[in-house]
């Protein structure tokens, strides 16, 4: 597979991630946030379990106060897959 890269967010919070396959499962990881959702066989399945962990993380960060904490940049090497990303939307299955 290759990297693919997209935007996603919460509310007006807009991020960064790149879809790409680590063992058997496609990963779909939040650059600034350093945070992943995976599935075995779904672009949008992956996405969409990220996209609940990035709500929960800023709702959290939020009512905590916290918002320091909730940016944690993923390592480089993940940020250089994304420049070198397509650009497409994801595939369904």
């Amino acid at each position: 597979m290759i990297p693919k890269l997209f935007n996603c967010g919460y509310k007006q919070l807009i991020f960064n991630g790149v879809l790409y396959r680590e063992d058997n499962y496609i990963v779909a990881h939040c650059l600034q946030l350093d945070i992943v959702g995976t599935s075995p066989n779904s672009e949008i399945e992956a996405i969409d379990k990220l996209l609940e962990l990035i709500e929960v993380s800023v709702i959290h960060a939020l009512e905590t106060n916290d918002l320091v904490h909730l940016f944690k940049a993923a390592p480089r090497q993940y940020w250089d897959m994304a420049l070198t990303a397509q650009k497409e939307k994801p595939d369904a299955n």
